[in-house]
């Protein structure tokens, strides 16, 4: 398992989820959380997620954004009636948050557990949730002697497994833009570099890498053989979002003999950055290129645009942004690694690798 792997394998990125219910519900919903281990989960029931100081919606829109999956508890019982909605049915605070959830993370990201006795409440008087599944169901009624976590537990079961399976094999289209930016940076840079490598390496005619390299202060040309030969691209990943910006990068490239470079093809010039190597190097290794993706820049902006409005500035937000910032890296190597694998031209992905900036500079 290489660095990047390791680092957003299940062990080492718990994944976030928020537990919606009604108070009355509320020990339906800790029975489900009980399902989902603390080492591989970090799982918060409402009444534990909410901020002191900040109203109800302000709160969930901030929910909204870090948390990767809801899991909303709906329950119809006499005590509807006790607390004055006239239909009896779910409470309608449970029902907006669970329309913001889905309109915000997604059907894909929305888990509905509903109690077996709400099918006919849902149809009646929320048309809108018609053609959402609500299979995912409990019974009080047949077990009243049964504790929480036994009347939930195949349901919470099954949606451990789903949850896991969708977070470590999906990437999507979210509120952030990391999978959108992955897709425009693999289709305007990444395969066309590889794309222009690779036809030059089986140009015979054509087969002259032309590498400018800046050497104390002046350019200079290395024409080099590259007809059969055989390379690299690696995407350096940063650790996190503020290593993406080209000020902070600029530095630690020079530190580490990093040379911001033009490669010279028979369609155009791409500038990439490559570590001299020696012959010996390149005849066991191949050529070896870099590239730093400070697209995911704008994943920051965006994050401190969110945050930010309505949103004090404080060190419990700060933190909030480190932890969205670290889930929009992951889905960044999500939607990369998709289109890497599902390429038409299937021998793109031979000659892309993904690494952690720790491989590359100190």
């Amino acid at each position: 398992m290489n660095k990047i792997d390791e680092r957003f394998s299940l062990e080492n990125q718990r994944i976030n989820i928020f537990i919606a219910s009604s108070s009355e519900a509320k020990e339906i919903a800790y029975g489900i959380k009980s399902y989902f281990p603390d080492e591989l989960f970090l799982v918060k029931v409402w009444d534990k997620a909410f901020k002191v100081g900040k109203s109800n919606l302000e709160n969930l829109k901030e929910i909204t954004v870090i948390y990767d999956y809801a899991i909303i508890v709906l329950t119809k019982d006499d005590f509807i009636i006790h607390r004055e909605y006239q239909d009896g049915g779910v409470p309608p605070n449970i029902m907006f948050e669970a329309g913001l959830f889905y309109g915000r993370i997604g059907e894909n990201r929305t888990f509905f557990v509903a109690e077996d006795s709400i099918h006919e409440f849902v149809d009646k008087v929320f048309s809108d949730f018609k053609g959402i599944s609500l299979e995912k169901t409990f019974s009080k009624k047949l077990h009243p002697e049964s504790k929480p976590e036994e009347i939930v537990g195949e349901v919470a079961i099954t949606l451990k497994k789903k949850i896991t399976d969708h977070f470590l094999n999906s990437a999507e289209i979210g509120f952030l833009p990391s999978a959108a930016l992955a897709i425009g940076y693999f289709e305007n840079f990444v395969a066309r570099v590889i794309e222009a490598l690779y036809a030059l390496r089986n140009d015979k005619d054509q087969g002259i890498l032309e590498l400018t390299l800046k050497v104390k202060k002046k350019d200079k040309n290395i024409k080099i053989p590259f007809f059969k030969q055989t390379f690299k691209l690696k995407v350096v990943i940063p650790q996190n979002l503020l290593d993406t910006s080209h000020d902070t990068l600029k530095g630690k490239l020079v530190d580490n003999d990093l040379d911001n470079t033009t490669i010279i093809t028979k369609s155009r010039k791409f500038g990439i950055f490559w570590k001299e190597q020696t012959l010996e190097e390149v005849e066991n290794d191949g050529f070896i290129f870099y590239d730093f993706p400070t697209t995911l820049f704008s994943s920051k902006k965006v994050i401190d645009m969110a945050l930010t409005s309505g949103t004090a500035m404080n060190l419990q937000n700060n933190e909030v942004k480190r932890l969205v910032g670290e889930k929009e890296i992951f889905n960044f190597i999500k939607a990369l690694k998709y289109k890497i694998d599902s390429s038409e031209k299937s021998y793109i992905k031979n000659y892309v690798e993904i690494i952690a900036n720790s491989e590359i500079l100190s």
